[in-house]
Formats: C-alpha cells, sequence, structure tokens
C-alpha cells in the first residue's frame, strides 16, 4: 500500500535505474550559443504542500538573493560571460521576501532539429550532503524558514536555512555533451538562528571545458623544444670553446654550457608561452558564430602552468645574463 502511494509522490531526486546516467545521454544534441545570447531558462515553482504555483521564466532576480538593477542581474545570464553577484543581506528581509519556501525545478528551453521547442531538466547538485554522494536533485529552495518554527507555525522560526552559495555550471561544447550535462546548479546551504544577522550569499555563472589536449600539447611543444635547447647549447659551448683555443673539457666548460642550456631553455618557455597567449586570443576573440571555448579560469590548472612557465622564463634569462 505504502509502495503504491509513493508512485504519486513528486520525485526529488534521480534514483531509479539509470536516470542520473540518462540525463547527460538524453541532454540535448547540437545545442549552441552565441556570444552575449541570453540563456533561456524556466522553473516550475511550487509551494511547501506541494501544491503546483507555475512556471516562471528566470530573469533577474528570480534564483538570486542579493537586490540589484534588472541589467546587471540579467547579465548572469548571458552565455559566455563569467558572473558573480556577492552581498550581505539582512534575515529578516530573506524571510519577508520568502514568508514560506518555495521550491523550484529548473529546465533549460530550447529548439530541436526540427525547430520545436523543448525543455531539458537541469540537474540540482547539494553541496551539504556527502561528497560521495552524486545524486542529482529535481528540487531546490532559496530560503527555507518553515522547518525552523517551534510547536505553532505561527511562532518565529528558530533558525532559517538559506542558499549561500548558487553557482551555473556550463560544460563546453554544449553542441556535443560528453560525461557531464551542458548545465549543472549546484547549491549550498547555511543554517543562522540569530533573525537579526546578515548572510553573506553569492550566485555566480561559471563555464568549464576540458583542458586535457591544450595540456599535452603544451607539454610535447615543450618536450620537442628542451631538446632542441639541449643541442643548441651544445652547439655553442663547442663554438666558444674553440674561440677559446680549449681543447679538454674542463669546469669552466661545463659552467658555460650550463649557462648556454639556461638561455636555450628560457626561449623555449618564452616561445611556449607567447604561443599560448596567442592561441588562447585568436581562439577565444574569435569566436563569431558559437561559443565554444573558454578562457581557463582563475587559478586553475593552466593558469597555474602558465605562471610557472613565465617564471622559469625569466629566471633562467636572468642567470644567462648574468652569468656572461
Amino acid at each position: 500500500m505504502v509502495g503504491r502511494c509513493t508512485e504519486f509522490l513528486p520525485k526529488l531526486f534521480y534514483v531509479d535505474t539509470n536516470i542520473a546516467a540518462s540525463l547527460w545521454q538524453m541532454a540535448p544534441q547540437g545545442l549552441s550559443f552565441t556570444k552575449d545570447s541570453q540563456i533561456a531558462l524556466k522553473v516550475v515553482k511550487y509551494d511547501a504542500r506541494g501544491n503546483f504555483l507555475g512556471w516562471e521564466d528566470v530573469r533577474g532576480g528570480t534564483l538570486q538573493l542579493c537586490p540589484d538593477t534588472q541589467i546587471l542581474l540579467d547579465a548572469a545570464f548571458k552565455f559566455g560571460s563569467s558572473y558573480v553577484q556577492s552581498c550581505k543581506i539582512r534575515i529578516s528581509d530573506l524571510l519577508s521576501r520568502f514568508p514560506e519556501p518555495i521550491l523550484y525545478e529548473l529546465f533549460l528551453m530550447f529548439n530541436d532539429s526540427q525547430g520545436l521547442q523543448k525543455v531539458w531538466p537541469i540537474p540540482i547538485r547539494n553541496l551539504n550532503l556527502d561528497r560521495n554522494d552524486i545524486r542529482e536533485f529535481r528540487r531546490f529552495f532559496l530560503v527555507d524558514g518553515l522547518t525552523g518554527r517551534r510547536s505553532s507555525l505561527s511562532n518565529p522560526p528558530s533558525s532559517v536555512t538559506f542558499a549561500k552559495d548558487i553557482v551555473l555550471r556550463s560544460y563546453l561544447p554544449t553542441r556535443n555533451p560528453t560525461s557531464q550535462p551542458p548545465f549543472l546548479l549546484t547549491v549550498q546551504y547555511a543554517q543562522v538562528r540569530n533573525l537579526h544577522a546578515e548572510a553573506q550569499v553569492t550566485f555566480t555563472t561559471h563555464y568549464e571545458m576540458n583542458y586535457f589536449a591544450h595540456k599535452r600539447d603544451t607539454d610535447i611543444a615543450l618536450g620537442v623544444l628542451g631538446s632542441l635547447a639541449v643541442f643548441v647549447a651544445m652547439l655553442e659551448t663547442s663554438s666558444w670553446r674553440r674561440r677559446s683555443g680549449l681543447e679538454f673539457i674542463d669546469v669552466v666548460t661545463i659552467v658555460k654550457y650550463f649557462a648556454y642550456f639556461a638561455g636555450a631553455l628560457s626561449n623555449t618557455f618564452f616561445v611556449v608561452t607567447f604561443g599560448t597567449g596567442v592561441y588562447w586570443l585568436i581562439v577565444y576573440k574569435g569566436q563569431q558564430s558559437t561559443v565554444e571555448v573558454t578562457l581557463p579560469p582563475a587559478g586553475g590548472k593552466v593558469e597555474t602552468d602558465f605562471i610557472i612557465y613565465v617564471a622559469c622564463a625569466f629566471g633562467l634569462k636572468v642567470f644567462n645574463i648574468f652569468h656572461f
């Protein structure tokens, strides 16, 4: 009897068989966005009793708790533009805006190959749960002051739960989704007991892509040019020995070799970093029709390697110059 009743309850997360895995497989194919085009999102809203409240276009402050102008809030959904909105807001203001929790289901609107308008459910990931639990949820909320009420619903809540960090992630290229969905919403909640306190809330739009091919190509370039630097240093050292009239390899010759090698290796790092910078400039800025490439994230592996290569280039070049 209980099993039959649960058939009619709303599903909160994707657990049946391979529904979660099929989300990636059933992601819309051929999905593309032009630069600064608006991401068409819709939400289905439910109240705390499960009543359907209707559909709503995601615009401005629909999912953002920070107050701001409509233009600035809408910038979060311009495709290809990284966006961060953070502010402090009073808990009492959140309760005034959400006297009861509203549950949302998030959908992406798109046109298929035949021009028919369809929706695709964007999975929700709750970061407060066990990190080993990879189940994706269907619904989320922004503010909950209902579960913290004791004894009576008319009493003020003893605690308030709110979404302190919301990140809308997009994985490029969206045209051919792989093991990652084209879009994913991650939510992290916090709980406060002081209704007069201020809460720090953040909404972020983040774009990611697989940089493995770029890393591989960079390593190959460094390996090939680094090998050439060894032979260039040997040729320069041999030329210096002939000019100096030396017949045998001594300590000075070895020091000279390492100095020449440092100079050749610094040129290798300069060439690779310059080529990398030009590549990202041309590929990223040259996108006209659709957005397929995003810049590496700040503080990520690609940026860290780039900084290390530049530092090595300058350090080796300084050693080479001061030696001579």
